[in-house]
């Protein structure tokens, strides 16, 4: 996956049917299938059933906007900025992640950035999902908290589009803030063993080694 703009993950996206092709050369119809294809190259994205909801990452993008409005209080779409888009080469998925700078803070100089990520696909690999994240100032990379703030009653059936509906919980937003910044505290106050140090770092990351190897 690489880092993408806004502009290449909202192609037009348009359905066409799936069929087979005999020896004869005669074709026949796959009933209750078609495939995602990018009108821009033609390239096929996925095989879907035909009455499966399709949320272009347009739609998933503005969804997003509305959550952030709600979380940080905004009123304008010109205090939301594009933080970070993320997808693979064929554009089956994709990550966003918004922001506004009015929504940043410091800790012990460290200037850090809630963002919303908002997770669609073409495939069926992902649901649409949004998630509270946050990260330095200076950094693409975050951490990802969960869902909780941000609960969203969504299924792919057809005709349910309209139906959508945000529980967005400011309550618990500020919440997770709040631990966060505990949790920075409670570090710049230990001490910890040097000899410790990078023991503590591979089990933060959840990191194991096959110390038995050769290799």
């Amino acid at each position: 996956m690489i880092t993408r703009t806004l502009q290449d993950i909202t192609f037009p996206l348009v359905k066409r049917p799936v069929y087979a092709i005999l020896e004869s050369g005669k074709t026949i119809d796959i009933p209750g299938k078609i495939v995602l294809m990018n009108s821009e190259t033609d390239e096929p994205i996925s095989i879907v059933s035909n009455g499966y909801e399709v949320i272009t990452n347009e739609e998933a993008y503005n969804y997003g906007k509305n959550c952030m409005k709600t979380l940080f209080n905004i009123t304008n779409d010109t205090e939301i900025e594009i933080f970070n888009i993320i997808a693979p080469y064929k554009y089956s998925f994709c990550h966003i992640d918004l922001t506004s700078p009015k929504s940043s803070f410091e800790i012990f100089d460290e200037k850090y950035l809630p963002f919303i990520r908002i997770t669609n696909s073409y495939n069926t690999s992902f649901k649409l999902s949004f998630k509270i994240g946050l990260c330095r100032f200076i950094c693409k990379n975050g951490m990802i908290f969960g869902e909780d703030a941000i609960r969203l009653n969504y299924s792919h059936v057809r005709g349910t589009k309209n139906e959508i509906d945000f529980e967005v919980r400011r309550d618990e937003f500020e919440r997770l803030m709040k631990d966060f910044k505990s949790d920075v505290q409670i570090l710049k106050d230990s001490d910890i063993v040097a000899d410790y140090s990078f023991l503590i770092f591979c089990k933060a990351l959840g990191l194991t080694f096959d110390i038995k190897s050769s290799n």
